[in-house]
């Protein structure tokens, strides 16, 4: 894949024209080839603005106005041919799978509501074992920690632990690892920020 940039991004609802706007134009300036985004809250022809400033393939998994609904969208010049994808009717992952330089790839933005319910991680890992043989990378919000020490920055609760522990089971037994701890062993760092809308969308 080379040097493919890939963003994920839970953006917190897109109902608002402005925020809209203000986050394409925020992925615009970052200029990934691949934008994997969470609670985006749309349904239906509200997607269709997703596919603009670059970006020509928008692949989305909508539950509720307000809830949930998870997107994966292709810069117009990024070289992967899509073979097929699958969108979750409760919003809570969006898949597309292809070819990338003669190399199979499948993308998957996930979004697990809070409470990690066993259930959620056995409809997700159906789904990801039910794709075609390929890479296989995942973005997304699953609303737990890998490390507590790391990951967070204020005191963890009982139940937050407990789906802590479910995940870590999960990624073990699908054979999956976190990259960006890889990567990055023992850094401390966020990715919640108050976005401040100031650009209209592009209707």
């Amino acid at each position: 894949m080379g040097d493919t940039q890939i963003v994920t991004w839970n953006v917190n609802g897109l109902l608002d024209r402005i925020k809209r706007g203000a986050v394409l134009n925020c992925l615009k300036r970052m200029g990934p080839e691949v934008a994997m985004l969470q609670e985006t809250h749309l349904l239906g022809t509200k997607c269709g603005f997703l596919g603009r400033l670059g970006f020509n393939r928008v692949y989305h998994a909508g539950f509720a106005r307000g809830t949930r609904g998870v997107a994966i969208i292709l810069k117009k010049s990024f070289p992967f041919e899509v073979r097929g994808s699958r969108s979750d009717p409760l919003g809570r992952f969006v898949a597309v799978w292809g070819m990338l330089d003669g190399e199979a790839y499948n993308f998957v933005s996930v979004y697990i509501p809070p409470r990690l319910h066993a259930q959620t991680l056995h409809d997700l890992g159906a789904a990801i074992l039910d794709l075609p043989p390929g890479v296989l990378v995942i973005g997304g919000d699953c609303n737990a920690m890998l490390n507590r020490e790391l990951d967070f920055s204020r005191g963890v609760s009982e139940k937050t632990q407990s789906a802590d522990t479910r995940l870590r089971a999960w990624i073990q037994s699908m054979g999956l690892c976190d990259l960006w701890r890889t990567w990055n062993p023992h850094i401390r760092q966020y990715t919640h920020t108050h976005l401040r809308p100031t650009t209209p969308s592009p209707e």
